[in-house]
């Protein structure tokens, strides 16, 4: 963000912004349910060494996903559907090693404090969806009713944005990159650094951010970013998968 700065919301497990001096999530721990934030380390990584002094041979799970770009931080107050981030001691890490939070159908979390900006906006997500199936559900909402989002069943992507779905291949479950441009007619997304849907899904813009939710079943995988930019980021696109792939190693 320190190049590409405007987001209206920015999401992640790895610092992002030089000058974000909050800290990353605040979590649960099974054991008693106390709560605690956790912030980075001095290589802009989670700070784990704090995450599992704090969550000692249990489990802890997300229940505030801090805002790095603006003050709208994705929440989740009931406890059946935060995502975890430590298992029996351990942190839940991607297919790479990376830290990330797992979602198994029922978990999400939700911002509503952003205005409603009108298209072009720009969604970019890090997930892994190794090993699951039945991706129903879409990865996020660009508002808390499907308002503009991506659904991926490991084999086809859907893209809606008010008027209808528009479908493309993605591929077999692996970590992926998606970089989603919401534009009505132009309208386009790139996964791992590659076009593989065009088209024209309507024109919702952002009014509200859904995160791993929406439909039953929900998303199903690993979450470590999620970035939304009021505005077509597609020119900085290449640079902006550049950074998120030198970090996650995805392709």
């Amino acid at each position: 963000l320190d190049t590409y700065s405007g987001a209206a919301a920015a999401y992640s497990l790895r610092l992002l912004d030089s000058s974000h001096v909050g800290s990353a999530i605040r979590v649960r721990r099974s054991s008693d349910n106390t709560e605690q934030d956790i912030g980075f380390n001095v290589f802009g990584e989670l700070d784990t060494v704090s995450l599992l002094a704090f969550a000692g041979t249990g489990d802890a799970f997300v229940k505030t996903w801090y805002d790095q770009a603006s003050t709208n931080d994705a929440t989740q107050t009931t406890t059946a559907n935060q995502p975890k981030i430590v298992s029996s001691g351990a942190v839940v890490v991607d297919t790479n090693g990376s830290p990330a939070m797992d979602f198994t159908g029922t978990q999400e979390l939700t911002s509503a404090s952003i205005t409603a900006i009108a298209q072009p906006s720009t969604a970019i997500s890090v997930v892994d969806t190794t090993g699951r199936t039945n991706q129903a559900g879409y990865f996020y909402s660009l508002g808390l009713n499907a308002w503009a989002g991506i659904q991926d069943n490991g084999s086809t992507i859907r893209m809606y944005a008010g008027s209808s779905f528009v479908n493309g291949t993605s591929g077999t479950n692996t970590q992926r990159l998606d970089f989603s441009l919401f534009d009505g007619a132009n309208s386009e997304i790139w996964f791992n650094g590659s076009s593989i849907l065009t088209g024209n899904p309507g024109t919702n813009g952002i009014s509200g951010i859904r995160i791993g939710g929406l439909n039953i079943p929900n998303f199903k995988g690993y979450f470590s970013e999620f970035i939304a930019y009021s505005s077509d980021e597609s020119a900085n696109r290449s640079n902006i998968e550049t950074n998120i792939n030198t970090f996650y190693s995805i392709f």
